[in-house]
């Protein structure tokens, strides 16, 4: 069945001024500050020093990886950490191993005094581990020799930092998602990668396209050129930096006509997966059929298929379940609603409840009107320590 472009991709926006000026200060709220970061640098270091001192863990070294490092996080970011056994991405792990050692960190933890453990998770594809630092204020997720997690946070950084908006715009989808309770892998919905996708996704679909297809990036499939040693790591790092650095985009487009433009994009998201899945690394949208395989790496459902473009053909999204999905249709159909509907449009403490969790609708009440703060852009270079 042929796709409808001019169905799925249509640029029409309802342009607001009420909507530009507010989306500044949305991201105002959300946009971490110096403080932010030193407080993630803070608990990076305790817990590094934690591991250090835990007897069957020393000589260990921990990672970050995630929102932080790439710097997609928001204020009431979690922070992402990966214990490292092995520098070697080849050296297999059993799944045993990994909780044992993640049990030994829960038990120091508890005798710092300084942690509350929320969870721990067994049995799931990656062993995990999670606690909040008192002192902090930090939700952690701790997993061991997640080596390709952190090789992918490290793309999309690069990725990121190609066009200013991106940031911006994750950002805004981000908590825009957490508000509808749509971003998180472990309820069944969006993970964090499956938005950037999404993103991603929608840049390069625009007209003209803002971001060009991966494969223009990288012909090939990360995970597996490492795997099997076909490339380094450096190799392929290099390789994008090359070509991210000849592309250029003659589009124009202001945050807020991207920002309508996402919603009136997805609000089709159901029908637009029904057949076909969603590829970044191809810039399009991609027949089902094409590639059995597809489905093969998603169990879970068939019909929602974010194509993950380091590891193909894995599903980033295939932890959603089908009526997840029902649920993620309903939060881009009623949005987009609400971003054209003219009695949100001319109130923005409606406009804000329908885009920002309550949280961070209180402080916005709590600033009594719009501040207009300016937002500092995005730093361009990941700092030493994480490479």
């Amino acid at each position: 069945m042929a796709i409808n472009a001019r169905r799925f991709f249509s640029t029409r926006t309802t342009h607001s001024k009420l909507l530009e000026s507010s989306l500044p200060e949305i991201l105002s709220l959300i946009v971490p500050q110096d403080e932010d970061r030193v407080k993630r640098l803070n608990v990076i270091t305790e817990f590094t020093s934690l591991v250090q001192s835990t007897k069957r863990l020393k000589g260990l070294s921990v990672k970050p990886f995630g929102s932080f490092v790439s710097n997609l996080y928001t204020k009431s970011g979690d922070l992402d950490l990966s214990i490292q056994l092995a520098h070697d991405p080849n050296v297999y792990i059993e799944k045993s191993t990994k909780l044992f050692l993640l049990l030994d960190v829960m038990h120091a933890l508890k005798k710092t005094g300084d942690s509350v453990l929320l969870n721990v998770l067994p049995l799931a594809r990656v062993p995990l581990l999670i606690y909040r630092s008192i002192t902090h204020n930090i939700k952690c997720d701790v997993t061991v020799n997640n080596h390709m997690a952190i090789i992918k946070t490290n793309l999309i950084h690069r990725i990121s930092v190609m066009d200013w908006r991106f940031r911006d715009l994750v950002l805004l989808i981000k908590e825009w998602a957490n508000a509808h309770d749509i971003n998180n892998a472990k309820e069944r919905t969006l993970n964090s990668l499956s938005i950037y996708l999404l993103v991603i996704f929608h840049f390069q679909t625009c007209k003209p396209a803002i971001l060009p297809p991966l494969r223009d990036i990288y012909e090939g499939d990360v995970v597996s050129d490492i795997l099997e040693e076909k490339f380094t790591l450096k190799h392929i790092e290099d390789t994008f930096a090359a070509n991210i650095a000849t592309f250029t985009t003659e589009n124009k487009s202001s945050l807020c006509e991207l920002y309508i433009s996402f919603f009136e994009k997805f609000s089709n998201i159901r029908s637009m997966t029904d057949q076909h899945v969603i590829s970044t690394y191809t810039g399009k949208l991609e027949n089902i059929v094409h590639k059995e395989t597809w489905l093969e790496t998603s169990p879970n459902n068939d019909n929602f298929i974010i194509e993950d473009p380091f590891k193909k053909p894995v599903n980033a999204a295939c932890a959603v379940s089908s009526t997840q999905i029902v649920k993620i249709s309903n939060a881009f159909i009623e949005t987009h609603k609400q971003l054209t509907s003219s009695a949100v449009q001319s109130n923005n403490e409606s406009l804000f409840v329908a885009l920002v969790r309550p949280n961070t609708f209180s402080l916005f009440i709590k600033r009594g009107k719009l501040l207009h703060k300016c937002v500092k852009r995005p730093v361009h270079d990941i700092p030493e320590v994480f490479c």
